[in-house]
């Protein structure tokens, strides 16, 4: 054979297992993929899912924790479900009130930093009100420490991501979205003589209790602004509407545990 043809054949041979070679890395990359593509589609209605059940009823909660029980296991208590879900709601509670004070001392503290520039309040009120803040904004960090982890053992009973975003309402009806609203957290009205109780209170804090102290406090710091009562007389009230509200909180909460749902 001459070595032309020789050549030839060597150089067709080697073509041919480049051609393979391409082959079979096309072929892996492929393979690869096809996997991630159908985890992907598998991801996607859970994620969807997840964002649709981000705010949940007791009928709700205990529904999914239900369904997402893992096969063969001890069912999980009636009584276990309940405690969760209302330990994600008074956590909730406690934080809103908490971010409530929050936003009254910041508004004032700032107000209080502009005085101070143009020499119409004195330096300590300012720094009072800073200290007030800072000890406000403490207690909010707490209290969302404590709705995360009951957030956390919600999600965890619900056989879902931990850090997923879930908010527990007390009826099935929508929430009021609107930003301290007093019907954020409040129940359907009572229907039984054993919800009666809780539902007078929760009356009487919507009715009497919360306006006064929000209007009293609202005439106190018009008054403090013209020197009419010292920083301390105001921190002092600001301090009671705070503790008004979060009574108010832990109060519809109870409520919300006393209703008679039915499956």
């Amino acid at each position: 054979m001459r070595r032309k043809d020789v050549s030839r054949i060597m150089h067709n041979a080697a073509e041919g297992l480049a051609r393979k070679g391409v082959l079979r890395r096309r072929r892996a990359r492929l393979l690869a993929v096809i996997p991630a593509i159908g985890l992907l589609a598998f991801l996607l209605p859970v994620r969807s899912t997840a964002q649709e059940n981000s705010e949940l009823a007791l009928l709700q909660f205990r529904a999914l924790a239900q369904s997402r029980q893992p096969p063969n296991t001890p069912e999980i208590s009636r009584q276990r479900v309940d405690e969760t879900f209302f330990q994600l709601l008074a956590a909730q509670g406690r934080e809103a009130a908490a971010r409530q004070s929050l936003d009254r001392l910041s508004g004032w503290s700032k107000a209080a930093a502009t005085r101070v520039a143009t020499q119409s309040s004195p330096a300590l009120d300012a720094e009072l009100l800073q200290f007030s803040e800072v000890r406000a904004a403490v207690q909010v960090a707490q209290f969302e420490a404590e709705r995360r982890q009951a957030q956390q053992q919600a999600n965890l009973l619900l056989g879902r991501n931990f850090e997923m975003p879930l908010t527990a309402l007390p009826s099935s009806a929508p929430a009021d979205k609107s930003a301290g609203s007093d019907q954020e957290l409040r129940p359907p009205a009572a229907s039984s003589k054993e919800d009666a109780p809780w539902g007078k209170l929760r009356d009487r804090f919507e009715d009497e209790l919360l306006p006064q102290a929000r209007e009293l406090l609202g005439k106190m710091y018009q008054n403090y602004l013209f020197g009419g009562v010292p920083l301390s007389a105001l921190l002092w009230q600001e301090q009671l509407v705070y503790q008004t509200e979060l009574q108010y909180r832990q109060v519809l909460a109870k409520a919300a545990m006393q209703l008679p749902l039915s499956e």
